[in-house]
Order: structure tokens, then C-alpha cells, then sequence
């Protein structure tokens, strides 16, 4: 389903106007779930993900003229239409997201405004509906597109799609690999996931990651992205998880260390401030435990941050009904004479034979895909960049001067997360490109004990006397991104390689981009909706990694 508003929803509009019992439930799901929304387009899911609604927030005309849809029936609201000077541009943008057969049902609020849009069916039969009904009274018209002409087909701007679920492999089994097969088998696919060390062995093992929306004085994609990878994961996290033991909606407090880091834009409107506002004027802190020094100033609060287990809920995806995992090396493809994938392992025996292969291993991409490169990039391959990261951790202690919620800016610190039987705290991460080290190194604790001097001299302070006894765990692996600093998701190269796709680089940020990403690349797979706004979404596709050479 798609929906089309000039305007953001209300949320507590929406349960004022429902008036049946019955209803209440489903109308409380939706206002949860349109808090937050600015202008753009959002996913919202329903009833496990079987009922999609993509929600596109603008002015309709160019909200049809930018995306990539196509309607089997339209519901619309004749007073929501722009003046009518404006109606013809609007009902042709209309008709080209229609095809033969797509129902129209017209309504006016008020017979007077009914008669008032007396030219409406004129308009709409030169824009190639035929009336069908006017029977419902003055205030509704139906009609069906039917043109006499063959309508010219809009140019496809998404990757060529497979439509027919089949066999899928999937390689990886951290968060982008879970969150890709999840997406997949919810809609029908077979789906086996191979990983040399099991699921969250890699990157997505550390025992707590944060998830906060990233801000910007111009609103840049890289903002946009993040809001809308926060509210897919926040969604999967209700749905599949416990709150509280898994996951915690805390809020996250981000210092803003020089004043051009994170500056909000100056016309934030007030529905961002489910995402984010000025720390100094967020009602959540006003009756919060005080902190050592000022750290409301010069600081944001991100209200919708959140810190998660990435280990519980990769696991919960991989539960899904069609899900098979296999712990195996994957260590390249090759296709079959009969067009099929296959995945090898070292020694050349066959793992697995499928239809579509969806590679997302972070930085190991370009190992699996050896043999199938040279000819498309060259010696240098795909430029994607391993970045190490070492986080310091250990059980809390009396007397240790932490923060009630999550704080980053400069590094980052989560306390209180339950551990075994006690809470924990956590401080991530280094920062290390190039290096694909598994190690612990002492280097790595001092480079985060350091960054938290800055960040929290005083949280530092009662913390130190561990780290010089060395009372510190630790945990190290390698993240992935690209030089953009945005996921890759989708076919590499659809014409060379059709089937082959990936979903990784997804660099430090793989709770907020995880469960997005998958749906994007299946919704590009299956021809539906884009929970992306079609810009934003092409500058994520992969193919750019062979463009760019």
C-alpha cells in the first residue's frame, strides 16, 4: 500500500478519529508508528510484516513525479488535489502510475465542493479514465484507466527484478546477512545462510551496540538515511525482541564537543524532535539524575537512540520460518551451465546451488567474488575498506560516576545494559582502517579510555583505576565501509551477473541501516514500493562500486 499526504500525520489525530473498539488496537499501531514523520517517504509494517504501508509526505504532483509506482487501485480525496488551474498536470502524473484496468474512486467531502469540481470527469477522461459510476451520489466518482492510446512506460530507474521467489543463499550471517534473509523468506523465498563462524562472529558480535539518528544543518542523506534505518530497527526490536534484556529505547544523549558537530538544521520542525532537539530544552532530561559538569550544553538529545544486542536480534531473524543456517567457508561462486549460482567452499565442493546469491560478509565481498572481478574493476577491486574496531567493557562497579543513558559525540559510553546477572558498561570504539586484526591490544583500551576523558572527564575519572589494573574486557572486529560512507546494497552488475547482489559497507552503523537495507534490496527485487526516497535510495545501489572505477 502506498499513501500519499502533503501534509505528516498527527499521531493523536489518528486515535481521536476511530470511534470503534474494534479498530483501536490497529489505529494505536499506526500512531506509534507515524510519530516522527517529516517530509519524505517511510515504511511502515504491519501484522509481522505481511502488511506494508510505504507513506509518501509532500506535495502529491511531485511526490508522483519522482517515485516509481504502479497502482492497481486509488483511493483519493478531491479536496487534497491541487487548485484547479493545477489538476490537469496532476491527474496526468496520476495516470502515469496506472495501468490498464486501475480503478479510481474520487470523493468530495461535501456535495457543494462536489459541484464546485464540475470539470473533474472531463479532466479525467482526457487523462485516459473512463467514468464508470457517478451512482454514489454527488460526492463520489469512479473510474477506470483505460486510454485509447498505448500509454508510453516510465523508464525503470530500480535494478532489474527476479519477481518469483526461489533459492537464495546468502553469505554472512551477521546483521546485514540476517536482516537480507529475514526480508527474503518473509516473502516466500527459500533461504540458506552460510558463515565460517557461525551467526555474529564477526563485526556484529560486540556484547552491545548504539543506535542514535545522525544529524546535520542541511538534512543530508546520510541524516535522512539514519532516521529511516532507526525507525526500521526500533520496529524489528518491538516486534522480536526483549525490552529491556535485549534492547532498550533509553534515549541518547550526544554531546556536541565543537560547534559545528551535529548542528540541527535551523527550520527543524517540531516533529523532529521525536528524533532529535536541543538537550537544553528536552522534557526527558528535565527530571533525569543530574550529571557531573554541564553536559546539557552544547548537546543534543535523540530521543528515538536506543542501545540493542545485535547477537539477540540477528538470531531472531534467522528463526524465521524458510531460514536454513549452515556453519561453512564460502569461498567463491561460479555459475552452473544451467544459469544457477553456486557456492564453493576451499576445496571446491559444493555448499549450496540457488537462484540469487546475496553476498554480505562485509570486507570479505571481494574475497568471494574472486574470478568473477578482473573484468569489471580491474586490479583494484571494489574499494571496499576494513576498518578495525576494539571496544572496552566490564561489569559496573559501586561507586562508579556513570550517566543514566547512553552518551556519544566523541566515542561513545553505554552503562547499565544487563549482563549476566549484573549491569554492564561499554566504550566503543576505536577506529582503525586497513586493519583486520582480531586481537585485543592494550593500545585499543587507552585509545577508548581517552576519548571518554573527553567525552566525560568525570565518568573517566572514577573509571581509570580499572584500566590501570587491567579489570577491563574487551572485544575487537572489523567493520566495512565504502569511500562514501554509504551502504551497498543491490545487484553489482545486473546485466553481467544477474543474481548477484550485495548488502554491506554498512561501517559503524549496521543496528541502523541493517533492517533498511534489507528491505530496500528486497523491494527493488520485487518491484514494490521503495521505503527509501527514490534518490536516496539509488545512491545506495551497488553497481556505483563499478561505475566509480
Amino acid at each position: 500500500m502506498v499513501g500519499l499526504l502533503d501534509a505528516a500525520p498527527h499521531a493523536p489525530d489518528l486515535l481521536s478519529k476511530v470511534h470503534s473498539p474494534t479498530l483501536v488496537p490497529l489505529a494505536t499501531e499506526l500512531a506509534l508508528q507515524c510519530q516522527g514523520i517529516l517530509p519524505g517517504v517511510h515504511r511502515l509494517s504491519f501484522e509481522t510484516g505481511q502488511v506494508l504501508l510505504t507513506l509518501c509526505v509532500g506535495q502529491p504532483w511531485t511526490v508522483l513525479r519522482e517515485q516509481e509506482l504502479q497502482f492497481d487501485s486509488i483511493e483519493a480525496e478531491a479536496a487534497n488535489a491541487p487548485d484547479e488551474g493545477y489538476t490537469r498536470p496532476w491527474l496526468q502524473q496520476l495516470a502515469r502510475c496506472c495501468k490498464r484496468g486501475t480503478q479510481l474512486r474520487l470523493s468530495w467531502p461535501s456535495a457543494s465542493e462536489r459541484r464546485a469540481g464540475g470539470t473533474w470527469a472531463e479532466q479525467l477522461q482526457a487523462c485516459g479514465f473512463r467514468i464508470v459510476s457517478k451512482a454514489l451520489g454527488l460526492q463520489t466518482l469512479e473510474a477506470q484507466f483505460e486510454p485509447t492510446w498505448q500509454p508510453r512506460r516510465r523508464q525503470a530507474i530500480r535494478p532489474t527484478s527476479l519477481q518469483n521467489p526461489g533459492r537464495c543463499t546468502v553469505i554472512g550471517a551477521g546483521l546485514a546477512g540476517a536482516a537480507c534473509a529475514a526480508s527474503l523468506a518473509l516473502r516466500g523465498w527459500q533461504v540458506t545462510v552460510l558463515d565460517r563462524q557461525g551467526p555474529a562472529a564477526g563485526a556484529s558480535g560486540l556484547p552491545v551496540g548504539l543506535m542514535a539518528p545522525h544529524v546535520s544543518p542541511d538534512d543530508s542523506p546520510l541524516s535522512r538515511l539514519s532516521r529511516a534505518g532507526v525507525r526500521a530497527t526500533l520496529h524489528q526490536a518491538r516486534l522480536l525482541l526483549q525490552q529491556g534484556q535485549d534492547w532498550a529505547a533509553t534515549g541518547v544523549l550526544q554531546r556536541r564537543l565543537t560547534p559545528s558537530a551535529g548542528a540541527l538544521p535551523a527550520d527543524w520542525p517540531d516533529a523532529g524532535k521525536h528524533w532529535s532537539e536541543h538537550a537544553s530544552t528536552a522534557s526527558a532530561l528535565h527530571d533525569a539524575p543530574g550529571l557531573p559538569g554541564d553536559l546539557s550544553a552544547q548537546a543534543l538529545w535523540h530521543a528515538s537512540g536506543a542501545w540493542i544486542k545485535p547477537a539477540r536480534l540477528i538470531a531472531a531473524w534467522l528463526m524465521q520460518p524458510g531460514i536454513n543456517l549452515h556453519t561453512c567457508h564460502a569461498h567463491r561462486l561460479q555459475r552452473s551451465p544451467q544459469g544457477l549460482w553456486q557456492v564453493l567452499d576451499a576445496a571446491g565442493q559444493l555448499l549450496s546451488e540457488c537462484d540469487m546469491v546475496v553476498v554480505a560478509n562485509a570486507h570479505h565481498v571481494e574475497a568471494v567474488l574472486q574470478g568473477l572481478l578482473p573484468g569489471l574493476v580491474g586490479e583494484h577491486g571494489l574499494g571496499l575498506q576494513a576498518i578495525r574496531g576494539q571496544v572496552s567493557w566490564a561489569m559496573q562497579a559501586e561507586g562508579e560516576q556513570l550517566p543514566p543513558w547512553p552518551v556519544n559525540g566523541h566515542g561513545s559510553l553505554v552503562p547499565h545494559f544487563p549482563q549476566g546477572a549484573g549491569s554492564a558498561w561499554l566504550l566503543s570504539a576505536t577506529f582503525e582502517r586497513d586493519d583486520t586484526g582480531g586481537d585485543l591490544r592494550p593500545a585499543g583500551h587507552a585509545a577508548n579510555l581517552e576519548k571518554l576523558r573527553t567525552l566525560l572527564p568525570h565518568s573517566a575519572a572514577s573509571l581509570e583505576v580499572r584500566f590501570a589494573a587491567g579489570h577491563v574486557e574487551g572485544w575487537a572486529g572489523v567493520r566495512c565501509a565504502w569511500r562514501d560512507h554509504l551502504p551497498v546494497v543491490g545487484p553489482l552488475a545486473p546485466e553481467q551477473l544477474p543474481g548477484l547482489w550485495l548488502c554491506t559497507a554498512f561501517g559503524s552503523r549496521g543496528l541502523s541501516y541493517s533492517a533498511l537495507c534489507a528491505e530496500l534490496l528486497a523491494a527493488w527485487l520485487h518491484g514494490e514500493p521503495v521505503p527509501l526516497e527514490p534518490r536516496l535510495a539509488q545512491a545506495l545501489r551497488a553497481s556505483r562500486l563499478i561505475q566509480a572505477r
